[in-house]
C-alpha cells in the first residue's frame, strides 16, 4: 500500500462518508471495512489513511492497477454521498456487536480522489484519506481514544435511533418448514 501527500492531480477531492469496524488491540488501532469486521487480517486497506492518501488494489486484476476501481468488479474505496444513509443502518450494526470493550463501529468523513465511479448512493474510488472520525453515541470514550491514537480530529457524536426491522412476513417464527406442513394439512382436509 502506498500513501500520498498532497491531493493527487491538484483537484479538490470528493467528500463521502463511511463506517468502519475498529479494534484497539495490538500496537496500533485498526479500521476495517464493514465486510471484514476484524477477521484476523493483518492489515486493512484503510491503514495509513488517517495520515495521507491510500491507494486501492484489486484482487481480480493485480497486474493492471490503473483499472481500480473497475467497472466489472467491486474494488475500490467505498463511501456514501451523505451521512444520513449510514445513520439509518447504525442501529442494526451497533446491536450486532458482541460486548468486547476494545472494538466497535465508528463513522467517518472521507475524501476521495483519483479514478472515482459514482453510484446512486455513493462512490468507489482509487484513492482515499480520512478527514475526521464521527463516534457513535455511547461509545465516546473509545472514539476519543481511537482518534487520539490515530492523530485524527473527532466530530460530534451521532445518535443510534430506530428498531430492529421485523422478520419478513413469509418467515414463520417456528421455522421455514411450518408453511409446507400447514399446506399439506389443508390439502388433506380439503381432500377428505
Amino acid at each position: 500500500m502506498q500513501t500520498w501527500g498532497p491531493v493527487p492531480d491538484g483537484i479538490e477531492p470528493i467528500v463521502g462518508f463511511r463506517v468502519w469496524f475498529y479494534e484497539l488491540t495490538g500496537p496500533r488501532p485498526h479500521l476495517y471495512p464493514m465486510c471484514s469486521r476484524g477477521d484476523g487480517i493483518a492489515s486493512s486497506p484503510w491503514d495509513g489513511a488517517e495520515s495521507g492518501w491510500v491507494v486501492a488494489s484489486c484482487g481480480s486484476d493485480p497486474v493492471d492497477p490503473g483499472h481500480v476501481p473497475g467497472w466489472k468488479c467491486t474494488c475500490g474505496f467505498y463511501a456514501t454521498k451523505n451521512r444520513s444513509t449510514l445513520e439509518d443502518a447504525l442501529f442494526v450494526l451497533v446491536h450486532a456487536l458482541d460486548e468486547r470493550r476494545d472494538s466497535g463501529w465508528i463513522l467517518g468523513r472521507v475524501e476521495l480522489a483519483g479514478k472515482i465511479i459514482e453510484h446512486d448512493d455513493g462512490y468507489r474510488a482509487e484513492k482515499a484519506r480520512i478527514a475526521e472520525l464521527i463516534p457513535i453515541e455511547g461509545d465516546e470514550p473509545n472514539g476519543m481514544r481511537l482518534a487520539a491514537l490515530l492523530g485524527m480530529t473527532l466530530c460530534d457524536t451521532v445518535a443510534v435511533v430506530g428498531s430492529i426491522p421485523p422478520l419478513p412476513w413469509w418467515l414463520p417464527p417456528d421455522g421455514p418448514s411450518t408453511p409446507r406442513l400447514r399446506v399439506r394439512e389443508w390439502v388433506q382436509d380439503v381432500a377428505a
